[in-house]
């Protein structure tokens, strides 16, 4: 199924649909398209994905709906969303056209690469990426990379960037915005999720003061937060104890949490929390 070169205009008050349902779909392409609405016409869901297999979309523009981009969707026995591309898309908008979540669920196997996912929040205080712990079993092997999560509006809280579940996701290369709404979380870690590696992103100096920028759940194992840049909007750089992995903060300072050995040559200020 390839859809290309479509513009989707919801225009009807009552309409609360999907743009487009790939739902049991294989090889789906969707490219260069535009789905959006004229308020207060929104989306159920932008782009369904659940059940989908290696499908993609790409250089498209998705707004004005609750979800942007829907992986896996409410079942953990029955509901999948495997190999699926999301990649130079603009998601939202500056001004808000996002209810709930950019991207809801990302699946087993995901690429989420080159897009714009615009957090204003008009609409309500969407989260770029959502994850809900209770599908953790059919979320892993996640990539998020050079990527703008940026153009926060608002003041009012709670509001998160990235909901991290489930195992193994490789956040790098993105250009956040700290997220304006006080109070705010830019990484929120679900309990027991195991594997994370985030590194090489970079963060714009403005947004709530107060917000936090790692909230980590109980019993989260091997994560890791190396070599990025400095998050000067975050009042609180860690909530919460890994079980393992190392964090090196604001301040240039290596903790290794879990049991280290030290390999030749090591150098440099190391915190040993174990």
């Amino acid at each position: 199924f390839t859809l290309r070169y479509i513009q989707v205009l919801a225009s009807n008050a009552s309409f609360n649909a999907i743009y487009v349902d790939l739902f049991q779909g294989v090889f789906g392409m969707i490219d260069s398209c535009m789905f959006f609405g004229t308020a207060p016409a929104s989306a159920s869901v932008g782009i369904n994905f659940n059940q989908a297999i290696v499908s993609t979309i790409q250089d498209s523009f998705i707004s004005n709906a609750a979800i942007g981009i829907q992986g896996v969707a409410s079942d953990p026995s029955a509901d999948y969303s495997v190999g699926d591309v999301i990649q130079r898309n603009i998601i939202g908008s500056s001004t808000g056209t996002i209810t709930t979540a950019l991207i809801a669920n990302p699946g087993q196997g995901w690429t989420i690469i080159g897009n714009s996912l615009e957090m204003g929040n008009a609409m309500g205080n969407a989260k770029a990426i959502s994850c809900n712990a209770a599908l953790a079993i059919k979320i892993g092997g996640i990539e998020v990379t050079g990527n703008d999560i940026l153009d926060w509006t608002g003041t009012v809280g709670p509001a998160t960037d990235i909901q991290i579940c489930g195992t193994g996701w490789h956040i790098s290369g993105n250009f956040i915005g700290a997220p304006t709404p006080n109070p705010s979380i830019v990484f929120d870690v679900a309990a027991a999720t195991s594997g994370v590696v985030i590194t090489g992103n970079t963060f714009s100096s403005g947004g709530a003061v107060t917000s936090t920028l790692i909230n980590l759940g109980a019993n989260v194992k091997d994560f890791n937060y190396i070599g990025n840049g400095v998050s000067n909007a975050s009042n609180t750089f860690l909530a919460g104890t890994p079980l393992g992995g190392i964090i090196t903060d604001n301040s240039n300072t290596t903790t290794v949490y879990g049991p280290f050995i030290p390999s030749q040559g090591l150098s440099g200020q190391i915190t040993l929390n174990t």
